[in-house]
């Protein structure tokens, strides 16, 4: 007896990487014209995620699975795409930051000291905020970093959009495809 493959992997992979690559152009093009970190550029990003969940996970639902999907599944998902869209996004920014752009390493240095001083912080919390600041701030931690963030977000993403998603089969259903 022949086992079906489980389709929702590979249509996780496919639209992770759709969106991914999608991610990486926002946020090189926001990089290049020196927008990155404003509200804009992190809503698009959001709606292109979300976006990539939905069209991802119908896609499975309509296409691959019947017409039909649990919660639970659409929540593994979308899930899924998040954490292969993040696996790209996180090479693109340790790339990124390590080679294309050095300097935008510093400038969150920068601004983060900033942020402190504005906030009336005394020299010696600032000078032991910057210790923690600059050990998280490395291409790898921000790589690390983000693949668990990004995750995260996919996942809580995920649980909204798999409510609206959802497509239960009845009893009634299988009987007319017999």
């Amino acid at each position: 007896m022949e086992t079906k493959p489980n389709p929702i992997y590979k249509n996780s992979m496919n639209y992770g990487a759709i969106v991914g690559i999608l991610l990486c152009i926002v946020f090189f093009v926001f990089g290049m014209l020196k927008l990155k970190g404003q509200t804009i550029p992190n809503l698009l990003s959001y709606a292109t995620l979300i976006t990539g969940i939905v069209i991802g996970t119908k896609h499975l639902r309509d296409n691959l699975e019947g017409g039909f999907i649990s919660y639970g599944r659409a929540l593994w998902s979308g899930t899924l795409i998040t954490f292969f869209c993040a696996i790209i996004t996180c090479f693109f920014t340790f790339i990124y930051m390590r080679f294309i752009d050095p300097a935008a390493v510093e400038q969150i240095l920068q601004q983060a000291e900033q942020n402190m001083i504005d906030q009336g912080t005394p020299d010696d919390q600032i000078e032991m905020g910057m210790k923690y600041v600059r050990m998280f701030t490395t291409p790898t931690m921000m790589a690390v970093m983000g693949l668990l963030m990004y995750t995260f977000m996919g996942f809580i993403f995920s649980l909204i959009t798999s409510a609206f998603l959802k497509k239960e089969a009845t009893p009634f259903d299988n009987t007319a495809s017999n």
